[in-house]
């Protein structure tokens, strides 16, 4: 399984996220992470690309929380 962390504010917890599921899988785990952003300032910037890499995708920040909780 292919986890995508992406990060919409701060752009420090998806690298944090992935570095933990990492170690929670333990070494030779069998799924891949990686992290990503959409500020502008974000190291690496998520693309389509990343998406469709992707089975399941995290996004960090409180503010999604907010948006999904409005919608439900």
């Amino acid at each position: 399984m292919n986890v995508l962390f992406v990060c919409t504010e701060n752009i420090v917890r998806s690298p944090l996220a992935v570095t933990l599921f990492q170690k929670r899988q333990g070494p030779g785990g069998r799924h891949e992470a990686r992290a990503v952003g959409t500020a502008a300032h974000a190291p690496r910037r998520l693309t389509t690309r990343d998406l469709a890499w992707a089975d399941l995708v995290a996004v960090m920040e409180r503010a999604s929380r907010a948006v999904r909780a409005e919608r439900e």
